[in-house]
């Protein structure tokens, strides 16, 4: 009788060992990188290079208080919607977007981006920069939001340029991730929720041309309020 209990208990013990090791090792365990393919490495570089394409018309500006207006303007110049920012209510403030970005992580694949950890110095063309509310001199009450604009991780625009902060703090940082999933169109930021609070408390204005370049431009970082 104790024999019999005895290989009963060790027949069940192997048998539940053998299935813990079976399911453990599957590669549905595995969390695999995403791979790309070809076309949508293409796409990831030419939608980067074409967003700071669009961002750096706007050198030689000064800044109006109203960075997220124009970086939204600019994404979508680029080919990446918005309407979900302004629909959920993310829409007012530049430090929102990174609120938006972690309460709805699908939808920020669905525009097109995807959240990166990389060094200030490492900053790849047409990333965009969300600054906290008064990190490194930015709004207390709004941030800031940017786009990098070169290759040499030095120089960002919103509704003006300037050089990139640093030494100060660490921005999120998000980049294109492969094509946007829907294309924009005139109706993309339609919505028939009331429009959120514009960061100069009038957001409905047309937005005005960008100035010529001068011989000062705002190079110092100054950009308070943006």
């Amino acid at each position: 009788m104790l024999l019999r209990i005895s290989l009963t208990k060790r027949l069940v013990i192997t048998v539940v060992v053998g299935a813990l090791a079976a399911t453990g090792c599957t590669a549905a365990d595995v969390e695999e990188p995403q791979s790309w393919t070809e076309d949508e490495m293409k796409c990831v570089h030419t939608k980067a290079t074409q967003l700071a394409s669009v961002a750096s018309k706007m050198n030689g500006s000064t800044s109006k208080g109203l960075c997220y207006r124009y970086v939204k303007a600019h994404l979508r110049a680029a080919g990446f919607p918005t309407a979900d920012l302004e629909s959920k209510g993310y829409g007012a403030s530049a430090y929102a977007f990174t609120s938006w970005a972690k309460a709805y992580p699908s939808s920020l694949a669905s525009m097109g981006l995807q959240k990166v950890d990389v060094a200030l110095d490492d900053l790849p063309k047409g990333a965009i920069l969300v600054w906290p509310r008064g990190m490194c001199g930015y709004s207390q009450r709004h941030g800031h939001i940017e786009v990098v604009v070169d290759d040499a991780s030095s120089r960002a625009c919103s509704d003006f340029c300037g050089r990139i902060k640093k030494g100060c703090g660490t921005p999120d940082v998000y980049v294109p991730k492969g094509c946007s999933s829907k294309a924009p169109s005139e109706d993309d930021d339609a919505s028939d929720d009331p429009p959120a609070p514009a960061e100069d408390g009038d957001d409905t204005r047309p937005m005005p041309r960008p100035a010529p370049p001068e011989d000062g431009t705002d190079d110092d970082g100054n950009r308070a309020g943006s």
